[in-house]
């Protein structure tokens, strides 16, 4: 018996290589429908599993997270790769964040492109809806002062977020002292 061609060796790893990525998703297709509801109405595929306070899911993949709709377009979607550069986003036609039909998603060439796509059906740039910040929202030192009064009684940065159009990141920052600290000016 020969041994093998370097080439035959080459075949043979990309043989195993393509065996276990197929196996990572037929396993994370599985979570996937572990958790889902589907709406009739809507024809969405609701995820059921957890979510951010910013309104997204991650799903492990391997050793690394992504979001809910990357993973849906790398699995439903002919040639779109986990670590591929395009942007994935909902179509004007899913009303639900949480959902991950290949039907409802889109896949832009860079974000850019999505952004516009999803100006021009009403998702970006509004406090309203998914909790987009709204762009080059300030506050002011009575705003921020206001922001910081209302989470030392309790509420939630989330919601207040919300409320307010912009990331929780924002409100976190505020009460941090990141942003405005007490005495009262700006950083930078």
């Amino acid at each position: 018996m020969t041994p093998p061609t370097p080439l035959e060796v080459q075949l043979r790893s990309l043989d195993a290589q393509d065996v276990a990525d197929q196996t990572l998703r037929d396993r994370v297709h599985q979570r996937l429908n572990e958790r889902c509801q589907l709406d009739p109405e809507t024809g969405c595929w609701i995820y059921t599993g957890n979510w951010d306070d910013r309104g997204t899911s991650r799903v492990r993949v391997g050793v690394r997270t992504y979001t809910l709709t990357r993973v849906a377009a790398w699995l439903y979607v002919a040639g779109f790769e986990l670590w591929d550069a395009r942007w994935v986003y909902h179509l004007g036609v899913c009303p639900n964040p949480a959902c991950f039909n290949p039907e409802h998603l889109a896949v832009a060439a860079d974000r850019a492109a999505a952004q516009a796509a999803m100006r021009a059906i009403g998702r970006y740039g509004s406090a309203a809806g998914r909790g987009q910040a709204a762009p080059g929202r300030r506050f002011s030192l009575d705003e921020a002062r206001l922001v910081r009064g209302r989470l030392l009684n309790g509420e939630e940065a989330a919601l207040l977020a919300r409320e307010l159009g912009v990331r929780v990141q924002a409100i976190r920052r505020i009460a941090d002292g990141r942003s405005w600290p007490e005495e009262g000016k700006p950083p930078g």
